[in-house]
């Protein structure tokens, strides 16, 4: 089946992962933020780059999917309503443990510091960097930051309800604990069947963070008694 869709995915929640795990599929191919790696600022820019992915996707009979985050989204109506006239679906995924995707935001610096890449690739021969110490003042930072998009996403999504497309909400924590039920979800919703898909990245550090976080004890103490707690 050939369907457009467009997957709304902030930063560290598993967008990448998921990204390259559709895009192996034989019947639908990604494309990874444009928006921002081809500097299409304008929504001009970014309606002419839709419509050649639909033109590819009607003429080679695939479903195509459109990655990219909502601040990168020129003009929010306006690409509700071209969304809306291509017949869109929409995969929105989110991560709910604040604290943890904040940590993963100053891992994966680091790591692109060391590797060259903000994710471990599955078959990257380079060193990783060991885990560190995290000051209180980066993880409040990073936590804001993480809140912050939490409401963008919330408010984009409300907006596209108003058009009535379908709709499928996914959450990182959703994809570790389940992830082949997941993906099967996905394709369901997407009308195509069922593969054996291979993602190009992967987990390099443990979600516990009393195991991958060297002074846990330090920040777990600063956020007790706060509405973080329960996220550590």
């Amino acid at each position: 089946m050939s369907t457009f869709f467009v997957l709304i995915a902030s930063a560290r929640t598993v967008g990448t992962y998921l990204t390259t795990l559709l895009d192996s599929h034989s019947n639908i191919r990604m494309v990874g933020e444009p928006f921002i790696e081809k500097a299409f600022s304008s929504h001009a820019e970014q309606l002419e780059w839709i419509d050649q992915l639909v033109e590819k996707q009607n003429q080679h009979g695939i479903s195509v999917g459109l990655r990219t985050k909502v601040k990168h989204i020129a003009d929010h109506d306006l690409f509700c309503e071209k969304m809306t006239a291509i017949d869109a679906k929409f995969i929105f995924l989110e991560r709910e443990n604040l604290v943890k995707r904040a940590i993963s935001r100053i891992r994966s610096m680091r790591l692109r510091q060391f590797t060259g890449f903000y994710n471990v690739q599955v078959n990257a021969q380079s060193q990783l960097p060991p885990d560190e110490a995290i000051s209180v003042e980066k993880l409040t930072f990073h936590i804001k930051i993480c809140e912050e998009e939490l409401r963008e996403v919330s408010a984009f999504k409300n907006k596209v309800k108003e058009h009535s497309p379908p709709i499928l909400s996914l959450t990182y924590e959703d994809i570790v604990a389940q992830p082949e039920a997941v993906t099967a979800e996905v394709l369901n919703f997407l009308g195509n069947k069922p593969e054996q898909l291979q993602a190009r990245v992967k987990k390099y550090t443990n979600d516990d963070l009393r195991k991958s976080v060297p002074n846990y004890d330090e920040l777990f103490h600063v956020f007790k008694g706060t509405v973080y707690e329960e996220m550590f």
